[in-house]
């Protein structure tokens, strides 16, 4: 059997190769962007055997932002009642490409639990493959023994993005729009304010994404070298709601860059909370 302890990123071949693995768990992560019907996607189908992993709903709802990450309490539970174990081999995927699949990647990783990839191209790919799509996800018949334990480095708050401008060890990427990033184009959320982070530079998500498919890996080398990324440095990564922030930071992982976070609160939080700095460039 190839190898079936990936890293980060697997294609639909290695899939293909693996899918029979007792250890394998397929997670449908599809979640609507910001402005599109969920019933775009009710019937695109999945990949057979797979689990639906619900972002919106796995999220804590007490918050007062979209898609705040569980408490590690909370997200062993859920996993476990997806069936998912300690050795569990996760696959995640979306019915766009490459879109919401790195953010359920993320939750894992950041719950520490390694043995997680995004399917690159995910469904659009997998039927493009001619393989066969099932209508409806499976659900779990036994509960698993997941253990989550946070790995408090990849996940920062808004006081710490704070202490983190202008500091040369440390890089933020936005991810949204040059619209968005610059404050020429108004937020899809109402209540948010303009703008973007100071200091932080624009990458945005689409241009991590080829197609379907993530960017090659020399390419991905380029994008974040040009707008003065280094390999030495932390890459504090930021969107709208800390989605498509995770696209930058699969993006970062595959083009070499280890050192990577997530500001979960994203600009849905910096973009309404009072006191915080925001600069415009529109």
């Amino acid at each position: 059997m190839p190898n079936a302890n990936p890293t980060n990123l697997v294609s639909i071949e290695w899939l293909q190769h693996n899918i029979r693995n007792d250890n394998l768990i397929l997670l449908d992560a599809t979640l609507p962007p910001v402005g599109r019907k969920p019933e775009e996607f009710a019937n695109t189908g999945h990949i057979p055997n797979s689990l639906r992993f619900d972002i919106d709903a796995l999220s804590l709802h007490d918050s007062g932002l979209p898609h705040t990450l569980l408490p590690p309490s909370l997200f062993q539970e859920e996993a476990r009642r997806l069936g998912i174990n300690k050795e569990s081999i996760i696959v995640v995927y979306d019915s766009i490409g490459i879109y919401s699949a790195p953010r359920a990647w993320w939750n894992f990783k950041v719950m520490g639990h390694e043995k997680v990839v995004v399917l690159d191209g995910g469904l659009p790919a997998w039927i493009a493959s001619k393989r066969e799509v099932a209508a409806e996800c499976k659900t779990a018949q036994h509960a698993g023994n997941f253990i989550a334990r946070l790995e408090s480095t990849r996940v920062v708050t808004a006081k710490d993005v704070l202490k983190s401008i202008n500091q040369a060890t440390t890089r933020i990427i936005d991810v949204r729009s040059t619209g968005r990033f610059s404050g020429a184009e108004a937020e899809p959320r109402p209540g948010v304010k303009g703008g973007h982070i100071p200091s932080s530079v624009n990458i945005p998500f689409g241009n991590l994404i080829d197609g379907i498919y993530l960017q090659a890996e020399n390419r991905l080398n380029d994008i974040f070298a040009n707008a003065g990324c280094a390999k030495d440095q932390r890459l504090i990564f930021s969107c709208g709601s800390g989605v498509t922030a995770c696209i930058g930071i699969l993006a970062a992982q595959v083009g070499g860059y280890t050192h990577t976070a997530l500001y979960d609160g994203s600009w849905a939080e910096w973009g309404t909370k009072e006191g915080l700095p925001i600069e415009k460039s529109a």
